[in-house]
């Protein structure tokens, strides 16, 4: 950046007043109004008229901003330069600023509320130097003291000491407003699905601030060196580091992969809240960070560099360019990309990598952090190898605590209830414990509750009952429908939307959809009304534009699970990602639908040979929700789920890392990480035994070793460990990969996971006793990466060709 004129040089702690003074006083008109009052005027939420509409200011005098009193009401300001002081002394002067005052006052400027012109409601008249109290008597005398508003050299550099301390740094003042509007955005705690509105406690920050946020952590795998008999070893090692500190990494392009709920679309945030806060308050050269969503562009011509140029005219509401190339090249800018797994399909996918990898190809200075949740997209395709991953790692009780505590403040549960309690739903939802569970979960509980939802569709009905038909009841208004009725629109809407593999519809075309539905059920109702309550007052939505979104995709794959009609529909969607949550949440409505289960069940051997995989974690996942399934059912399905994951493995293992060389270890470790959730059921403990009886019937069989792998895995899994650690010590596969894979779980979960001192010890064991023998393919995987990397770099890859 140049520095303010000769006197000021960039990077100076602070300026005497004087120098500062000698500044202003240097500026000609065009750089006072451009590089002083414009970014301030701005940083005080006024609105530069000029943006608004670029021929509103078409024959006028005199510069326009507008703002709004405390009561709403729009205020449309005339500003007026003068750049030497101004005092009696100097009377031609003093007579030519009274006069223009005068003609201010009569000029007709825009008004952006009634797109029409106005005269103005104050003049604001700023002078580079300073005006004597004797100037004032005159010129307040000529506008009357309620439409005058004086700014000498005193106002403005104390006015810039305090909001824009930057700019005596030398800062380029044009994007500090970009900063903090920014800010406000992501401190707006309406983006905390409602919460902020529903809670008795009333308002409360964003998750993003401070006050909210609470720490999470990345962790990826690793090697370190550790000596075994006296010889230095390359072992895997999981690092593990804070979510800010990614920032600070040298990688350029990365993804963080986490599962639904587990706070994606708050780190980003939070990064970018971070990067704002350097800028705005420490006062040096910092990064601009610019958050894009994927379903937002990826279907947009534009270059990722001309999409984040939109995405800061935009938050300014400004057709004004404010990021230099210098930036871009000098490496001076952030993009933050969330939400990869909500494009419609991995074609869609691939297009936004291409264009995160033309940026990074022009612009290999700046950093591309991307989010998704883990698809098989991501363990399959080539394509992502160029990023550097990391995966969130599950919060823990201390943070799940402190999460309810800062929602609920007063009202917060006893701590040993609420430690309690959160490790009861750690155990039944088969989920693991993440922010948007602990959230929906103090947004629930009261402090005599006694009873937990059994699975997460029945915590997330509790959840939007209230938002549906508690939520104006807390704020003493009356509900003029119930919130049953609201409930099957939302469903069917959801439904609709996850059918046509959209995450967003404008509002006139949900109107039309819910009067549709009412109309055809015979229901004469006021639908206005209806979608005011069910846009503007549950809470579950939130507005772009026109359109209208639920507030998380997990929203709108409970409501569309819910809205599924009948197992045949379920058939034709069980192989297919993009519903597998909601397929988990229909079968948690239906947690005794043992017939449906069987059904599905029944359908994975006519699956194409591709499509099986997928089906049987679907499958996996769902029998987990169907809590109230006999367990001579529950065991039929699960050793389904194993024989589906078994058969598939080599046509899953062969769709991995299209494009490269032969991976062995990889690709056998990305068949193990994808399918690993599906097994983890919690009866299995019980009802081992019954597994195991079926694998001796077909005992020395390729499938016998396969299926006892995955009888481990869900051992493991299920927090099952001493059973696990029992069927391996039996356990001598014949490919060394499954151990391998069985290594890293337990590495996983004694350095990383959520688990009892006791599950951490036996996972230490059973790293020991394997370590000898997965000791070669710790290797192997090393060299595997190294040229996977490579091959990405020099291009050979097919794929990123195209």
């Amino acid at each position: 950046m140049t520095s303010l004129g000769t006197t000021i040089q960039v990077g100076q702690p602070s300026f005497p007043k004087y120098r500062k003074e000698r500044y202003l006083l240097n500026l000609s008109e065009q750089d006072f109004l451009r590089k002083v009052l414009r970014p301030l005027l701005l940083s005080q939420g006024l609105k530069d008229v000029a943006d608004i509409n670029n021929h509103a200011c078409d024959g006028n005098e005199f510069p326009a901003f507008v703002g709004h009193d405390a009561l709403g009401n729009e205020e449309v300001y005339a500003v007026l330069l003068k750049l030497g002081p101004l005092n009696p002394s100097r009377t031609t002067e003093l007579q030519e600023v009274i006069s223009r005052v005068a003609s201010a006052l009569k000029a007709k400027l825009f008004h952006s509320e009634t797109a029409s012109k106005r005269t103005p409601t104050k003049i604001l008249l700023c002078a580079a130097g300073k005006i004597s109290e004797k100037a004032r008597i005159p010129l307040a005398k000529e506008a009357g003291e309620s439409r005058l508003v004086l700014w000498d050299a005193n106002d403005i550099i104390q006015r810039l000491d305090n909001q824009l301390r930057e700019f005596w740094l030398g800062a380029d003042t044009a994007i500090t407003p970009y900063f903090r509007q920014l800010q406000r955005s992501l401190e707006d705690s309406s983006e905390n699905l409602g919460i902020p509105d529903l809670l008795p406690s009333g308002t409360i920050p964003s998750a993003v601030t401070d006050q909210m946020f609470v720490p999470l952590r990345l962790f990826r795998t690793t090697v370190r060196i550790q000596k075994q008999n006296g010889q230095p070893t390359r072992v895997p090692a999981f690092e593990q580091l804070p979510l800010t500190g990614i920032i600070r990494k040298p990688d350029r392009m990365v993804l963080i992969i986490g599962g639904a709920g587990s706070g994606k679309s708050t780190s980003l945030k939070r990064l970018a809240y971070i990067q704002s806060e350097q800028r705005l308050h420490q006062g040096d050269e910092r990064i601009i960070p610019i958050i894009l969503r994927a379903i937002d562009f990826y279907g947009d011509a534009g270059s990722l560099e001309e999409l984040g140029r939109k995405a800061v005219a935009k938050l300014l509401d400004s057709g004004s360019q404010f990021i230099s190339e210098s930036d871009f090249v000098g490496g001076k800018v952030s993009i933050f990309v969330d939400s990869l797994d909500e494009l419609p399909d991995d074609d869609a996918r691939t297009a936004v990598i291409q264009k995160i990898q033309a940026f990074h190809q022009t612009f290999p200075k700046c950093q591309v952090i991307a989010t998704s949740r883990p698809l098989p997209f991501i363990e399959t395709s080539t394509i992502i190898s160029a990023f550097s991953q990391y995966n969130l790692v599950s919060i823990d009780f201390k943070q799940a605590e402190k999460i309810v505590t800062r929602l609920r403040r007063k009202k917060s549960l006893p701590a040993s209830k609420t430690q309690e309690l959160l490790r009861r739903i750690q155990q039944v939802h088969g989920f693991e414990l993440n922010p948007l569970l602990v959230t929906v979960f103090a947004a629930t509980s009261e402090s005599d509750r006694k009873d937990i939802p059994a699975n997460i569709t029945e915590l997330f009905k509790k959840y939007t009952e209230m938002m549906l038909g508690r939520w104006d009841a807390t704020k003493g208004l009356g509900q003029q429908y119930h919130a049953p009725l609201k409930d099957f629109l939302l469903r069917k809407t959801a439904f609709e939307m996850h059918r046509r593999r959209v995450t967003s519809i404008s509002q006139a075309d949900l109107g039309e959809y819910v009067r549709a539905e009412l109309e055809s059920r015979g229901h004469k109702t006021d639908a206005d009304q209806l979608l005011d309550e069910i846009i503007h007052r549950s809470g579950l939505f939130r507005k772009i534009g026109d359109n209208i979104e639920f507030r998380h995709l997990l929203l709108q794959e409970f409501f569309a699970g819910r809205g599924i009609q009948s197992v045949s529909q379920l058939k034709e969607v069980i192989s297919d990602v993009w519903w597998q949550r909601a397929i988990v949440f229909y079968f948690g409505e239906n947690p005794g639908d043992s017939a449906g289960l069987l059904e599905l069940m029944s359908i994975l051997p006519k699956q194409p040979a591709d499509s099986v995989y997928c089906a049987s974690v679907a499958l996996g996942l769902s029998l987990q929700a169907a809590y109230l399934v006999e367990t001579k059912h529950k065991l039929e399905i699960l050793w389904a789920v194993m024989d589906g994951l078994s058969t598939s493995k080599d046509s899953f293992m062969a769709s991995v890392m299209k494009g490269v060389n032969e991976y062995p270890i990889n690709r056998f470790l990305s068949y193990y990480l994808f399918g690993r959730d599906a097994v983890a059921c919690s009866f299995l403990g019980d009802n081992c035994d019954k597994i195991k009886e079926r694998i001796r019937k077909i005992a020395n069989t390729n499938d016998a070793e396969v299926r006892t792998f995955w009888l481990i895995v869900g051992l493991i899994e299920a927090g099952h460990l001493k059973e696990a650690k029992k069927q391996l010590d039996t356990f001598t596969p014949k490919d060394s990969r499954i151990l391998f894979s069985i290594y890293m779980g337990a590495v996983l979960l004694q350095q990383v996971r959520i688990a009892t001192p006791e599950e951490k010890e036996v996972a230490a064991i059973i790293t020991k006793d394997l370590s000898h023998v997965v000791a070669l393919l710790r290797d192997q995987l090393l060299k595997e990466l190294k040229s996977v990397l490579i091959e990405v770099r020099q291009g050979n890859v097919h794929l990123l060709e195209q």
